[in-house]
């Protein structure tokens, strides 16, 4: 409408008031407000909170599920396919996780979406022990796609926290962050043992139940904390061509060539074996899931109690005369079992 502004009988101006009503103001996220420096700040502290929440379900996860498939009667060769595919799968998926990124244009997309696919895979595992669904080739694939969500996401965590963390506080970081998941990781695991030991009185697979439910919580949660990572350079999703046939080529000519030769033999070795070492100890020994559990977790106790002590002597001797003497002494271990 017009409105005139009179004086002395004369229009002086004319203004027109609209009668629309104005538009809503629009709210911006928080996040938006704060700079870059900020918003890695937050992701660096949101990945010490996933950390803890992944390494909780993988505690109550990589330990047990080979006891899960012995309570349902898989014969060794089922426990070598069920321990071996998963690893094949799930190595392969790393070259898939760049091709992933650049056709979403957003790596970390790819990222919370095999995060939040992992997670639910236990829930799927989860049902299969509550009913107890005793069909070996659901579990192997359910396996599979586990190791296959979580090798995806594993390159582009590595290069996304590459990124974000500043490079002379690294070490730092890291070091603070492996400590996090390494106690969630130990403790998570020693309460699955204790639970399967409670459960194991009145139910074959109850207690695999529980365990795998937390585990599908613990991963959600973790899965949260990854949607609110700050990408700081998301169009890195591209890199420069380099095939596998490249690779190993140019092997010989690199010292991570020939770490990577000499990693591809000691995986090789170590598992012909390690499969069954838990069909061992729980058919053969006859041990019960305390005594299993005490067993896995030493491993983790003596890595967390000695990490200091390693760093140290690598100061002072070298990381080659270190990891010389170690790769000399590992072969010795599996020795030892011979005699028990």
């Amino acid at each position: 409408m017009t409105v005139d502004i009179n004086k002395n009988g004369k229009t002086l101006t004319q203004i027109k008031v609209s009668s629309q009503k104005k538009p809503k103001k629009v709210e911006r996220a928080k996040s938006d407000g704060l700079s870059t420096f900020e918003k890695q700040k937050k992701t660096m502290q949101y990945a010490k909170y996933e950390g803890a929440f992944k390494s909780a379900k993988s505690g109550l996860t990589s330990s047990y599920i080979v006891p899960f498939a012995l309570s349902f009667g898989f014969t060794p060769t089922l426990v070598a396919l069920l321990s071996s595919l998963p690893q094949l799968f799930g190595a392969s998926a790393q070259v898939f996780s760049e091709k992933l990124s650049s056709f979403l244009k957003n790596r970390h997309k790819v990222l919370y979406y095999a995060s939040t696919f992992e997670a639910f895979n236990w829930l799927i595992i989860s049902l299969i022990a509550l009913f107890a669904i005793n069909y070996p080739a659901l579990l192997i694939i359910l396996v599979i796609l586990d190791t296959v969500f979580m090798n995806l996401q594993s390159p582009i965590w590595n290069a996304l926290m590459g990124d974000t963390v500043p490079g002379n506080k690294l070490g730092k970081y890291f070091s603070e962050r492996n400590v996090i998941t390494g106690l969630s990781s130990f403790t998570l695991t020693l309460i699955a043992g204790l639970i399967l030991s409670m459960f194991s009185t009145f139910s074959g697979t109850l207690g695999f139940f529980v365990i795998f439910i937390v585990a599908f919580i613990s991963g959600t949660i973790g899965s949260k904390y990854q949607r609110k990572f700050f990408d700081p350079n998301p169009s890195a999703y591209k890199s420069e061509p380099y095939t596998l046939i490249q690779f190993i080529k140019n092997a010989k000519e690199s010292n991570f060539g020939s770490f990577t030769v000499f990693y591809s033999m000691y995986r090789f070795s170590v598992n012909i074996a390690s499969p069954f070492f838990a069909i061992y100890m729980l058919s053969v020994l006859k041990f019960d899931y305390f005594i299993f559990t005490i067993i896995t977790v030493s491993a983790a106790i003596s890595s967390f109690t000695s990490m200091r002590w390693w760093g140290t002597l690598i100061d002072k001797y070298g990381s080659r005369t270190i990891f010389t003497f170690t790769s000399l002494i590992i072969p010795l271990i599996p020795l030892a079992w011979i005699f028990t």
